[in-house]
């Protein structure tokens, strides 16, 4: 097989099986969770989807309540329908009047403009993170497969056989349950077998991890429009709109900005109640994969396979740490939209919209938190924690090597 001994090769293969178990899980899994991955998919694309509260409102474009609907003076019953994901009108009793009027609307489509242009970024970054990945999974299967054929056939005796056989050494160092010669093995059989061990099932795997990855990056987006669009509800109003209208109106912008966040929350509670359970086998058998590969790494080997599995590790590690990254942004995010609340002009709202709002405060202090095993907070530090656990993990191989080297000799 190469190498620099059986107990790096058997170690090696021990990283290779967590993989096979990691993937095995994620993409079995993946048929049971799909019907429930498309329809918070389905609910994320509803968020954000409409910002016409936000048109200019002037005294002449038929901004008015319903004479028969009577006004809501409870300020706990609007604090209560702000958070709730509920239609407006339900909300402040109240039906706005919009007149076909080509006056200013500059604000909203500023609103829609940075809407747009925020969402088109999300999707071009979560396309490179795709792509960087897929191509780095191409370039090492074509070095794979050229770097194989590139080793010089030999003869050896074959166990198996009882005879002579002729062999080529594989990039890898695999256990194999049947006979690898060229001349009388299944030579093919295990050169396939190479990239699909190290990439192809990396690859299915990281397919589905980064579609969760993806949908936590376009939340985080989502929760930056939120908070974009607060910053405007005192804006795009005509001074001459009487004072109790235009209360009604900074009221009704508020609930559906509420509304919105609501969504947002169930989104990522849905989605956190898919992949939580999922994320604790996973980090820690990524953890075993990246620490079995640096180990065999620091042995004796060939300059090739240290490219490999050097590329293995940094995928390890790059995995472990967009998904604690990304996790932890979601809710720093939702803390801005907290200060984006404290922005508003609190001194000209009655005390009523000021309840509403410190309502609303309340539950945006207390951000959602992505977790691992529905018990860990996924952010920075369980990165952290999870490299020290590869290293304390890697410490353990190094001394059992030594320990087998030392009764070899």
């Amino acid at each position: 097989m190469g190498g620099s001994g059986e107990f790096s090769s058997n170690i090696l293969n021990l990283g290779i099986s967590a993989l096979h178990l990691c993937a095995t899980n994620r993409v079995s899994r993946w048929f049971l969770i799909k019907n429930e991955f498309e329809v918070i998919l389905a609910n994320l694309r509803k968020i954000n989807t409409d910002f016409s509260l936000f048109d200019y409102q002037s005294h002449q474009s038929g901004f008015k309540m319903d004479a028969n609907e009577p006004e809501i003076h409870n300020e706990e019953y609007i604090g209560q329908m702000a958070w709730r994901n509920l239609n407006c009108t339900q909300a402040t009793g109240f039906k706005l009047r919009y007149a076909d009027d080509t006056a200013s609307s500059a604000i909203s489509n500023a609103i829609i403009k940075y809407k747009t242009t925020k969402l088109l970024e999300t999707k071009r970054y979560c396309l490179g993170i795709f792509l960087t990945f897929l191509i780095n999974v191409a370039l090492n299967i074509s070095i794979s497969y050229t770097i194989n054929y590139g080793n010089p056939l030999y003869e050896k005796w074959n166990p198996l056989l009882n005879k002579t056989s002729v062999y080529r050494d594989y990039p890898y160092p695999l256990l194999y349950p049947f006979d690898t010669s060229v001349s009388d093995g299944h030579y093919l059989l295990g050169f396939f077998y190479q990239p699909y061990a190290f990439f192809c099932l990396m690859c299915a795997f990281f397919c589905i991890e980064y579609l969760c990855v993806g949908t936590i990056i376009h939340l985080t987006t989502h929760v930056n429009i939120l908070g974009y669009a607060f910053s405007y509800v005192d804006e795009n109003i005509d001074p001459m709109l009487d004072y109790s209208k235009v209360i009604m109106l900074k009221e009704k912008r508020i609930i559906k900005l509420s509304g919105e966040l609501k969504e947002i929350y169930n989104c990522a509670k849905e989605l956190n109640a898919v992949f939580s359970g999922q994320l604790l086998m996973q980090e820690f058998l990524m953890s075993t994969v990246m620490c079995c590969c640096v180990y065999r790494v620091t042995t004796n080997i060939s300059t090739a396979e240290i490219g490999y599995l050097s590329t293995m590790v940094a995928v390890c590690v790059a995995e472990m740490f967009t998904v604690s990254w990304f996790n932890q942004c979601f809710t720093l995010e939702l803390f801005k939209i907290q200060q984006r609340i404290y922005e508003l002009e609190w001194i000209d709202y009655p005390p009523k919209l000021r309840r509403v709002l410190l309502f609303l405060m309340c539950r945006v202090q207390k951000p959602f938190n992505f977790t691992m095993g529905f018990g860990f907070p996924l952010d920075v530090n369980v990165f952290l924690s999870m490299i020290k656990t590869s290293y304390s993990f890697y410490t353990l191989i190094t001394r059992s090597g030594s320990k087998f080297s030392n009764e070899d000799v």
